[in-house]
């Protein structure tokens, strides 16, 4: 087995993305929406990716989850992806390679409409999961549409 061949088939997701949206009460009583996002480990993620991924194919799969919508695509560019993980240019372009070859994204070219290169647009595979809420008080586990956490004071 080559170094960069799946070393585990789990089904179902591994890694989810929350975003939430916060209804905020701060100490002087003024009310405002916070919007959060954050990555969600499952227990399938030790069981299949633990030893797979490390240094920057993590680093590089949680910054493209993070920057995801619902259909689980982002598009951050190669130097976006190096200025939010701290890893040069050319560690994230093999990172790439390597979580493609792993199937946990997908890569699509894509280009401007002069013709010029554009940056690609990655799909997170079916080894993720995409939400709302995430356990607050009244959502459903994995989250519901709409799902909100209310907060009483704002938080340092």
């Amino acid at each position: 087995m080559s170094e960069l061949e799946p070393t585990y088939k789990a089904s179902g997701p591994i890694l989810g993305v929350v975003r939430q949206t916060e209804h905020v009460v701060n100490e002087s009583g003024e009310t405002y929406n916070r919007e959060e996002i954050f990555v969600k480990l499952y227990v399938r993620f030790r069981e299949r990716a633990l030893r797979e991924l490390k240094g920057p194919m993590l680093s590089v799969l949680i910054c493209l989850a993070t920057h995801s919508g619902e259909e689980m695509t982002s598009f951050p560019g190669i130097q976006k992806i190096a200025e939010e993980t701290g890893y040069k240019e050319r560690a994230i372009q093999y990172a790439l390679r390597g979580l493609e070859k792993l199937n946990y994204i997908s890569v699509t070219s894509r280009l401007k409409d002069n013709g010029s290169p554009s940056s690609n647009l990655y799909t997170l595979t079916s080894f993720f999961g995409m939400g709302k809420g995430g356990g607050a008080p009244g959502c459903t586990r994995g989250g519901a549409p709409g799902c909100t956490r209310v907060v009483h004071r704002d938080a340092p």
